[in-house]
């Protein structure tokens, strides 16, 4: 196995030269003999039917910018020049000076690198690299094993002519793990691509588009659809090297000299949280300043949420600060995007709206008896759902079809076929309910479904309510065995300004707004909720650090 770790350099015959330097060494070559060479091994015009690897897109826009980052501004004639320069570095690492111009099959390379253009170059370098199927990836953090990515260099016309890399094995991304250990989720350039064309096609993604990433790049979330999205369609990608909300306002607040207005963001709730709270102290300090803030996101057309579920009271700040109502949407690692809020339309505030196009859904409930194991209780998909008579407004097990269904967990097959009905659905774990015209996720069946007293509680809406009280900040919401109930509420919280609550006043407050069974039993006061960079919270270990192992 080839390992190579690239933090934004290349090792070549035992040096370390950056991308940069890189880019020095071949500027001399001109662009113009760049782009035939390109265009001979790569050109392809993009078809909505066929899948590719995004950089087959890249060579439709050369003098447009795509990347703009720590190091300066990169176009796309760019990317692929680097990219191309540095998967003959690969090869010649790997198999020397052989006749072979590509890599030999089943090569395993893995690269880790900033956030920033060296990402883009790593990866497309590597895909470049390959032949038949060769693999690039992530690291894999449980085993001696590493993120693994494939990539076919033949006639590319021909190659999509014939569909070759709709099957093909592209990209592993593990899962976050917060409910039990990280697993490697194989897609393939056909899952990529129907997940890509998806998205562009439900938030009318076009060239003119300009996306702040703020995103680690170890998560669909950045990696899609905040990075590959924009790099397919001819956007451009502002990427910053890590989250940092007074930066991040000034990005948004402030017109680029090079005439790039930001028109999408995209975040997760922690993310959205934190900018408000500096928001909040920028207008305590400075009222101009905040209204000079409010005022800079007037020429963002969209703002998205995702990867945790949205409290309402930060959609609501958002709405009061920016002026933009936060499109919440739902996905998985092994689904890409499945359910989103319209980008015309109501947002309605704990829904993720319908099915993105080409996904299908269902909301399914256990039945031994049934041919499948299961009943359905709802079935749709972009455009209508059917509700089975009789079921409705109940809650079951969210269900997936359709060609952004990933191809297997890596080296896991058991995890692969039991995570499938027998009539192929994925099973997602999480438990869904339609009504009134939209989805809404009630939480992980296995850690935010609280079984009490017969009721199914969702601990997500418990957290949504607590997050209302006005010396709450931050909340958790789990299940505890209880010898009566089977379960009862427990949660964690933090506290504005450091005030200790007491379980006494929580609950008096919690009155009025939830029944009597939904209200927590025991609280715990922190000064932090322990959280991953996509923001998650791992239920299970909080209630082993917080409540002495206690199972959720």
């Amino acid at each position: 196995m080839f390992i190579r770790r690239i933090y934004s350099i290349v090792k070549i015959s035992g040096s370390y030269r950056s991308l940069i330097s890189v880019s020095q060494v071949t500027r001399a070559i001109s662009s113009n003999i760049c782009r035939r060479c390109f265009h001979r091994y790569y050109s392809v015009q993009a078809t909505k039917d066929l899948p590719q690897p995004v950089f087959l897109q890249a060579e439709k826009y050369p003098n447009k910018v795509a990347i703009i980052d720590q190091h300066g501004s990169f176009k796309y004639q760019d990317l692929l020049h680097y990219s191309k320069t540095l998967s003959q570095e690969i090869i010649e690492q790997v198999i020397g000076n052989s006749k072979n111009k590509s890599l030999p099959e089943n090569t395993h390379v893995a690269f880790l690198c900033d956030n920033d253009v060296s990402y883009v170059v790593a990866q497309w370098a590597t895909w470049m690299a390959g032949e038949k199927e060769n693999y690039t990836g992530y690291y894999e953090a449980d085993q001696n094993a590493w993120f693994i990515d494939r990539h076919t260099s033949l006639d590319c016309k021909s190659l999509v002519k014939d569909n070759h890399y709709k099957n093909q094995s592209c990209l592993i991304i593990y899962t976050s793990g917060t409910t039990g250990r990280p697993k490697g989720v194989v897609l393939t350039y056909g899952n990529i691509h129907c997940n890509i064309t998806g998205m562009i096609s439900a938030w009318e993604w076009t060239s003119n588009d300009v996306i702040l990433h703020v995103l680690p790049l170890h998560h669909v979330h950045g990696v899609v659809n905040a990075l590959m999205v924009p790099l397919y369609c001819g956007a451009t990608c502002v990427m910053l090297p890590k989250f940092d909300e007074k930066v991040v306002w000034e990005k948004l607040a402030v017109k680029r000299k090079t005439g790039i207005d930001i028109t999408i963001f995209m975040a997760v709730p922690t993310i959205y949280a934190k900018l408000i709270e500096y928001y909040e102290k920028s207008e305590e300090e400075n009222q101009l300043a905040s209204q000079f803030l409010s005022a800079s996101c007037e020429n963002i057309r969209l703002m998205v949420s995702g990867s945790a579920a949205l409290p309402k009271t930060v959609m609501d700040k958002w709405k009061v600060i920016s002026g933009h109502t936060l499109l919440e949407r739902y996905g998985m690692t092994e689904l890409g995007m499945v359910l989103t809020n319209p980008l015309h339309g109501e947002r309605i505030p704990g829904a993720v709206g319908n099915p993105f196009p080409g996904v299908r859904v269902a909301i399914s409930k256990p039945n031994v008896y049934s041919t499948n194991s299961y009943d359905v209780i709802a079935k749709g998909n972009s455009t209508t759902t059917n509700v089975t008579k009789g079921m409705e407004g109940e809650q079951g097990e969210l269900l997936v079809k359709g060609p952004t269904v990933f191809k297997e967990y890596w080296k896991n097959p058991s995890a692969s076929k039991s995570s499938f009905t027998k009539d192929g659905w994925f099973k997602t774990g999480d438990t869904a309910v339609f009504k009134d015209g939209v989805y809404r996720i009630m939480g992980r069946t296995s850690v935010d479904i609280i079984k009490s007293g017969g009721y199914k509680i969702s601990a997500l809406d418990i957290e949504r309510h607590l997050l209302e009280h006005p010396d709450i900040s931050e909340c958790v919401v789990v299940g505890l065995p209880d010898i009566t109930w089977g379960q009862r509420v427990a949660a964690v919280i933090v506290t504005k300004s450091n005030h200790h609550l007491k379980l006494f006043d929580l609950k008096s407050w919690c009155r009025d707004k939830l029944p009597s069974y939904q209200i927590p039993s025991e609280l715990k006061n922190v000064s932090e909720i322990p959280r991953n960079a996509m923001g998650k919270v791992n239920k299970k270990e909080i209630v082993k650090q917080l409540f002495n192992g206690r199972k959720v």
